[in-house]
């Protein structure tokens, strides 16, 4: 026995952009967790990472909504271009008590100022 049922379509059913938004809206958005060698973890929305700042050696300089995160390392053109475009979703200050695979940046410090 089969069961039949009627076409239906969602183009013009009311109130199908607001869905659409509501949709979106709830769609997470991606964060930068920076860890320090304690261990502590602090997290920013890429949403509010309104400027980079490369010196072309040893730091950058984040500007999030009211904070400035900056970080000092080597090989930091890598982590530049990966913060570019949203690519790098963790970035940890480098302990060399524990061995820890590079992706070719190595940072040193990570520094939190309020704006």
């Amino acid at each position: 026995m089969a069961i039949h049922l009627p076409k239906v379509s969602l183009v013009n059913a009311p109130n199908s952009t607001k869905t659409e938004s509501q949709a979106k809206s709830r769609m997470p958005t991606t964060m930068l967790s920076l860890v320090k060698k304690s261990g502590a973890r602090t997290a920013f929305d890429y949403s509010h990472l309104y400027r980079i700042d490369f010196d072309g050696d040893v730091e950058l300089r984040l500007q999030f909504s009211s904070d400035i995160v900056v970080i000092h390392g080597e090989h930091l053109i890598d982590c530049y271009h990966e913060l570019a475009n949203h690519v790098v979703t963790v970035i940890c200050e480098h302990d060399p008590l524990h061995d820890q695979e590079s992706r070719g940046f190595q940072v040193r410090t990570i520094t939190i100022e309020s704006v």
